[in-house]
């Protein structure tokens, strides 16, 4: 069986490797492979991945009310674009509330096809 978005190991909500009540890892494919990547670009703070630091989102500045919501639209937007898969990211939506940031975004993938995240960040 190929997989043309690949497979990587899916991940609860709190970042964790799901094992099988069998003990196998669970594997997520295709348009859910992409939705979760798109998650962890979206919860990643910008600066904290060593290997590239422009990697995710810098939320607090948004957070602390020093940045606008104009500007964390175009980092969003521009965090999504960096996504291999993605030809066009079509709306972003955020939302700051209790500490949190809520984000919509539709996204239409190089294959024509769209798809909608919702993240609370």
């Amino acid at each position: 069986m190929v997989f043309v978005y690949g497979s990587t190991f899916r991940l609860d909500n709190t970042g964790e490797i799901i094992i099988e009540p069998g003990g196998d890892i669970s594997l997520v494919t295709e348009y859910d492979k992409i939705a979760q990547d798109l998650n962890i670009i979206l919860r990643s703070q910008k600066y904290q991945y060593l290997f590239d630091t422009n990697f995710g989102v810098d939320y607090m500045g948004y957070l602390n009310g020093k940045s606008t919501s104009y500007y964390m639209n175009k980092e969003i937007t521009t965090a999504l674009q960096s996504y291999y898969f993605i030809d066009k990211v079509n709306s972003v939506t955020i939302s700051k509330d209790s500490g949190n940031v809520s984000i919509n975004a539709n996204i239409l993938l190089i294959n024509g096809n769209d798809i909608s995240i919702n993240v609370i960040v």
